[in-house]
């Protein structure tokens, strides 16, 4: 397609650079992000200016198909949404059966492959997808379960193992009984909810000023956090007024629609394929703080709305936190670092990022 545009061509050749061969028409070069994670060809309305010079035929394959995204896994073909999108995380987190597949026999701990066999993390995966679809059992339950389970099976063991093997027998055994004593089994922070809340806002904090330019989640931060800290002396007295609006404002309306984090956490694991393959830790710690983050910012403006909150306000927390955190990488290794800080390679500290703070 040739084309005469003022400045485009120098634009094309500073931030769009061709792949290594082989190249194919529907891979052959990436556009280089800027330092904050932007696409370099957005304009100062944030808008394509690709789009806006060329039309959409213009557009690259990834443009042309976010938020949406494809992958293979055991035979089968997937389809995601990423919930940077505004709309894609409106419906995510607006119907209780947004993330219910048409098959949910596919998504069964002993049913990985058609004739039960499964590879050791594949099994996990399943684990974990299966618990987090038990309405009966809190979504911060479910997130600690995924805790649990991949330190108790850190298998990295690629082979298939077949469907009445030991191993498999076991990962079955473990979720049933793990479930049932979560499900009778209270948590209380006690003494380490501060500590809880000192990472929580941290990692809000300094994520927010990284997505600046980006003007929803810094408001929301700033909404969400002046409403926890405003009358407050000190942290003792923030962490007193945050599980105050915890238990008053934001569990009511929460218990009421769980499926809203329930429906984005499901997204999460799934779209980001987590503890099938690599370093199982840090994966489940920035599950463990992003969860625990957008549920810090959703109480806080449960303080700040006189009407009591919306799921429009779980919509915007879920897509403008993953705006800035799914598309600045530097916010993952933030994370792990701040965790890691505290208690070095823990799992028992990620584990006490979700757990409530009454």
């Amino acid at each position: 397609m040739a084309v005469k545009e003022p400045g485009l061509g120098q634009d094309l050749q500073r931030h769009v650079k061709k792949l290594r061969e082989p190249r194919s028409a529907d891979r052959y070069a990436r556009i280089h992000l800027t330092p904050a994670g932007d696409c370099p060809f957005l304009d100062q309305d944030k808008l394509c200016s690709i789009q806006n010079r060329l039309g959409e035929g213009a557009l690259s394959e990834t443009c042309r198909s976010y938020p949406r995204e494809t992958w293979d896994r055991d035979g089968r073909r997937y389809l995601g949404a990423k919930l940077s999108c505004p709309e894609a995380a409106r419906l995510c987190v607006s119907s209780p059966d947004a993330m219910a597949f048409p098959d949910d026999g596919l998504t069964n701990a002993a049913a990985t492959h058609p004739d039960g066999s499964a590879t050791a993390r594949s099994a996990i995966h399943a684990a974990i997808e299966e618990v987090l679809r038990d309405r009966a059992l809190p979504v911060w339950k479910a997130i600690m379960f995924a805790g649990l389970i991949t330190e108790t099976f850190p298998s990295d063991a690629p082979g298939v193992e077949p469907a009445g093997s030991d191993l498999l027998q076991s990962i079955r055994t473990y979720t049933a009984e793990t479930r049932q004593a979560l499900l009778q089994e209270d948590f209380a922070l006690g003494d380490q909810a501060l500590e809880q809340f000192r990472i929580l806002t941290g990692i809000a904090l300094s994520a927010s000023r990284k997505g600046s330019v980006h003007t929803r989640f810094p408001k929301i931060v700033q909404a969400s956090l002046d409403s926890i800290l405003g009358s407050a002396e000190d942290f003792d007295g923030a962490l007193k007024q945050y599980a105050v609006f915890y238990e008053n404002r934001f569990k009511p309306f929460d218990d009421a629609h769980d499926y809203a984090l329930r429906n984005f956490v499901l997204n999460y694991i799934y779209l980001n394929r987590l503890f099938l393959a690599g370093p199982v830790l840090p994966q489940f710690q920035n599950l463990a703080v992003r969860f625990g983050v957008i549920r810090l910012l959703l109480v806080g403006l449960s303080g700040a709305r006189p009407e009591g909150l919306r799921i429009a306000d779980y919509a915007a927390a879920v897509s403008s936190a993953s705006r800035i955190m799914d598309h600045d990488t530097s916010v993952s290794t933030e994370i792990c670092a701040a965790l890691n800080a505290v208690e070095p390679r823990s799992m028992s500290l990620a584990v006490r990022m979700v757990i409530p703070p009454v």
